[in-house]
């Protein structure tokens, strides 16, 4: 009997011991050691694969993302740049049209949308400097032409006008001067005398 009771208190402190340094290890109510379901780490495992596949889709999705915005970016400059292109080319024409003296009202409209949009487009989106700086000039000298013809012309019809109203003006104070203090068309009164003085003598002779 004492050896039982003594083999039962080593099972247990041999069972206390395996608990302390195992805590994969439990034992039951009768002393017999038991393993803990393997089922804990097995799940923490798979999280952990799950969680990494996760983040690496996370990964492949911000890139996906990234350069899909990098090459709209690309398109929109491209187009950008052709639509500087296609202006330059068009304002060339412009030019030779000016140069030849036959810029048509069309094409002056059409050239000043240009400049208004390069203006709003200037605000929102970078432009070469060499190709900012060159459509500036070409479209500052059409414009400076086209503006001084324009204006010369109106100042020909302005001082044209100015000259017919002068001449209007001179012939009537001639007028004036011809019979002063008389309403224009009537004769003065000492040339109706006179008039009438000669067709007497005259009757007479």
């Amino acid at each position: 009997m004492p050896s039982d009771v003594s083999e039962l208190h080593a099972n247990n402190a041999v069972n206390r011991l395996l608990v302390r340094m195992l805590p994969g290890v439990s034992h039951d109510n009768g002393g017999k050691m038991v393993k803990n379901k393997k089922g804990s780490k097995a799940q923490l495992i798979d999280r952990n694969l799950k969680r990494r596949v996760q983040l690496q889709e996370l990964d492949v999705t911000k890139l996906k993302k990234k350069q899909s915005k990098i090459k709209r970016r690309e398109v929109r400059n491209q187009k950008r740049n052709l639509e500087h292109l296609e202006q330059l080319a068009r304002l060339k024409v412009f030019e030779k049209h000016k140069k030849r003296g036959n810029l048509t009202e069309e094409e002056l409209t059409h050239l000043n949308e240009i400049v208004e949009l390069n203006h709003q487009k200037a605000k929102s989106w970078e432009m070469d400097e060499e190709n900012k700086e060159d459509l500036f000039h070409l479209q500052k000298y059409i414009l400076k032409g086209t503006v001084g013809d324009s204006g010369r012309s109106r100042s020909n019809k302005r001082r044209e006008r100015t000259k017919n109203f002068n001449e209007r003006k001179g012939a009537s104070a001639s007028v004036t001067r011809r019979y002063p203090g008389l309403t224009p068309g009537l004769a003065p009164v000492d040339m109706s005398d006179e008039e009438e003085s000669s067709e007497e003598e005259r009757e007479e002779l």
